[in-house]
């Protein structure tokens, strides 16, 4: 009957999550039957025609979903409020600086317990978003995750259009996470913030669970080389896919991206950016440029790039802040890979 928050994850207030009826008559669905209403039994939470429930106060919330052939069964889970981890564990994300364009209006930032993003009106899908991670600030939710897919309330509140993870349901995308779920994990509530759709874009789903999942699983093993390594990871979408002379959505709403970009910024820990006088003060510079395709290479470090190459990509200057010279030797810094040359069109 549902699909939302794992299994012993209540669902925090304010967030949203998937219900979904699946017909049954003794023990086997029935695909005539669909269902006819959604409705909340108690004030703990709201549902919506689409089976979209809105945690709204700690408790347990009851839902009944109603077939259209009459048959109906409620469904309860708990809610939570839940908690943010100590922000002074984390650095300051944007000590680099902040990426820029020459497009200002199109950048909303939003600043969480964690991260920062940077959204725009017009695509429906995030600029970038920006994040420190060490072995101190990743934190750890055993097994659990939060599932709790919901339009960024910031963004209602300016009268953004609306995103719901609806708009995902048979779109044949996936819904990719730029800050991993798994790297804010010190409170609930910074994990539960990483499931806003601002900071989310529509994603193969066999490009997100291929190589880049396998990217950002290596940059976690950038933590275990000691205690004292951290990361500034920069991410986001690239490019628009074309489909005739309109730009694709997903939902109508959310511009689906060619490519998918992230660059990390690999440091001794706790020295941060005034330690960085020259390229030789940092560990590594990791950018990858990779194709939003079921047919991107399963080997992630083919799509290892240049920072300057992203930066033509997406129109944003990234790490500012650095002393000229410094940036310059880091932006172009590859790991003996061939510049990659694709169509961003």
């Amino acid at each position: 009957l549902y699909r939302g928050p794992d299994q012993g994850l209540a669902l925090p207030v304010g967030f949203d999550a998937q219900l979904v009826a699946t017909p049954r008559r003794a023990g086997a669905t029935n695909p005539a039957a669909t269902v006819r209403t959604w409705e909340s039994l108690n004030d703990v939470a709201t549902v919506d025609a689409r089976g979209i429930v809105t945690a709204l106060r700690a408790g347990t919330m009851q839902i009944r979903a109603t077939l259209t052939d009459g048959y109906s069964e409620v469904f309860s889970a708990p809610t939570t409020v839940a908690q943010a981890g100590d922000p002074a564990r984390y650095a300051d994300p944007l000590q680099f600086g902040t990426p820029t364009d020459r497009t200002p209006d199109d950048d909303f930032v939003l600043t969480r317990n964690g991260y920062v993003a940077s959204y725009n009106r017009h695509t429906n899908r995030p600029n970038w978003t920006v994040y420190n991670l060490d072995r101190d600030n990743k934190g750890d939710i055993p097994s659990l995750r939060c599932d709790c897919f919901t339009f960024d309330p910031e963004l209602r509140a300016a009268g953004f259009t609306e995103v719901t993870t609806a708009d995902y349901t048979n779109s044949g995308f996936s819904r990719g996470h730029m800050v991993v779920s798994n790297d804010r994990e010190l409170g609930y509530l910074d994990q539960a913030q990483t499931y806003y759709l601002s900071n989310i874009v529509p994603q193969n789903g066999t490009q997100n669970s291929g190589p880049w999942g396998d990217l950002e699983e290596y940059l976690l093993t950038q933590l275990a080389q000691g205690a004292n390594r951290e990361l500034f990871i920069f991410t986001g979408p690239a490019g628009v896919i074309v489909s005739g002379t309109d730009t694709a959505k997903v939902g109508g709403k959310v511009a689906i991206p060619t490519h998918t970009w992230k660059i990390a910024v690999v440091l001794e820990r706790d020295r941060g950016i005034g330690a960085v006088r020259s390229p030789g003060d940092v560990v590594d510079v990791i950018a990858v440029l990779m194709p939003n395709t079921a047919s991107a290479n399963s080997d992630w470090t083919k799509s290892r790039t240049t920072v300057d190459a992203i930066e033509a990509a997406t129109g944003y200057d990234f790490l500012s802040a650095l002393p000229d010279g410094v940036e310059a030797a880091l932006e172009a810094r590859r790991e003996g890979v061939a510049i990659l040359e694709m169509d961003l069109s």
